[in-house]
């Protein structure tokens, strides 16, 4: 996908719509979205364009207190509500259509970080550490320190999590993306 088509697929998660009053009005209106916007320029593989995503997002990145590197691979329909205190370890791996919510730390000190399916949610504070795989369609509850992998279709909560329910909850994955010609993402 190009960056166009995944700002455009962010800004589907956010307004549930993709036309040009859409995208204004989130983007004038909404400083999550307007810091996704320039997140996906600076993750461009174009020179200019990831040149001027660098200076875009460099605002952003310090009055937020987010660390999310370039080298952070992410689906298409991410959403974050509350992008403040956000920190992403270089190589993690990010699934289609998640949830990122403030205060979220995905960290590795040897090697790989997590790798999260599509359709994920994960609550705020929630710490991820090492190389955890969590499946497709999980939600991560409030406060979890995810230490082990996390099966598809379950919730997790506590510290350490536990699987709580093994229900599948799609609630909080709100307006979910479908592209026309989905790219899958590179391999970890």
């Amino acid at each position: 996908m190009t960056v166009f088509e995944l700002i455009q697929s962010d800004l589907y998660r956010y307004a549930g719509k993709t036309s040009a009053a859409a995208l204004l009005r989130e983007y004038f209106r909404n400083h999550s979205f307007r810091f996704q916007c320039w997140l996906r320029i600076r993750q461009s593989h174009h020179g200019s364009m990831r040149l001027l995503g660098r200076l875009g997002c460099k605002y952003y990145l310090r009055s937020l207190s987010v660390f999310i590197p370039k080298e952070v691979k992410i689906g298409y329909g991410l959403f974050m509500p509350h992008p403040i205190g956000i920190v992403l370890n270089p190589t993690t791996v990010i699934g289609h259509n998640c949830n990122l919510s403030h205060f979220t730390s995905i960290g590795a000190n040897h090697g790989q970080a997590a790798v999260i399916g599509d359709h994920v949610y994960l609550g705020p504070h929630v710490c991820l550490i090492e190389n955890v795989r969590i499946g497709d369609h999980a939600t991560l509850g409030a406060g979890s320190v995810v230490l082990a992998d996390t099966p598809a279709g379950v919730t997790v909560a506590g510290n350490p999590a536990r699987i709580i329910s093994t229900k599948t909850s799609a609630r909080y994955i709100v307006n979910p993306y479908v592209p026309t010609n989905p790219d899958p993402l590179p391999p970890a």
